[in-house]
């Protein structure tokens, strides 16, 4: 190292000089530490960016996943744009929480509007006038007190929320006999989803246009129910991938035998023990 007065050589580690004691500065320390300094601060501020990046995604992930579903907005959204709506709700959905909530409110509905068609029918009272040969109906609250509501509430409760769950079952068990991965809660969300449009349409129209012409309540019933199944097999076929067409024709083909089977057993054993 020379000096910067005289021009003496130095060694490189000397601090002053060796010829006039000018106080000697190593460049070469300076430039290493200036430049590891340098090099600290990049790797710092990218650890840091990543850091914060990867904490806005967690925080991102995690506000989705608890916020709450506006269940009266998703309803009416389903009926217009079934499959849209629920990819955009999807990470709700898979919620337990919100999957067994949605189902329940479902449920809650078909009890209701079960509950109220019991009541209507016994209030407005349908006789036959010898006289005029004309069908009469007469409004009569005597009835209800005849009505078992128990049963009509928590009877009918029970009965919509094992169809609800028993549909969504058998499709879970069949995804892994054909070792397909979904998840139950989701799968349950996609039942309840689909039996929306079904209420509209079985439950709610049909009934009231039947008093005006019972070939258009027929029509009604028939296109909610296949628009239903039409919502319900698209949505199963968006979270299952299968190989081929045809294994995807017999995996709904056994879901469907097995639950209209256990349908038929089902409704039969209802009707008999509802006349003994």
């Amino acid at each position: 190292m020379n000096c910067p007065k005289c021009g003496t050589q130095n060694l490189d580690t000397s601090k002053f000089c060796v010829k006039c004691g000018e106080p000697l500065v190593s460049t070469n320390n300076n430039s290493s530490v200036s430049v590891e300094s340098i090099n600290n601060a990049i790797n710092n501020n990218q650890t840091n960016g990543v850091s914060t990046a990867n904490n806005s995604i967690n925080n991102t992930v995690n506000t989705t996943n608890t916020a709450s579903l506006n269940y009266f907005a998703y309803f009416i959204a389903v009926i217009l744009k079934p499959h849209k709506t629920f990819k955009e709700e999807e990470s709700k959905l898979s919620n337990p929480k919100t999957s067994i909530l949605l189902s329940v409110i479902v449920t809650g509905i078909m009890t209701l509007i079960t509950l109220l068609a019991s009541i209507i029918s016994v209030i407005f009272v349908k006789s036959y006038d010898l006289n005029t040969f004309k069908t009469v109906t007469k409004i009569s609250f005597d009835g209800l007190k005849n009505l078992n509501y128990v049963s009509l509430i928590f009877k009918n409760f029970l009965i919509y929320i094992g169809i609800i769950f028993a549909i969504a079952g058998v499709y879970y068990i069949a995804s892994l006999i054909f070792k397909k991965s979904i998840n139950f809660m989701k799968q349950l969300a996609i039942t309840a989803t689909a039996i929306i449009p079904l209420i509209l349409s079985v439950l709610l129209l049909a009934p009231i246009l039947s008093k005006i012409w019972i070939i258009l309540s027929v029509i009604v019933s028939i296109v909610g129910v296949l628009y239903t199944l039409f919502i319900y097999f698209n949505l199963v076929d968006s979270e299952l991938t299968f190989d081929n067409v045809d294994t995807k024709i017999y995996f709904h083909l056994i879901c469907c035998s097995v639950i209209l089977i256990a349908f038929y057993f089902l409704s039969t054993h209802l009707i008999v023990s509802s006349l003994f």
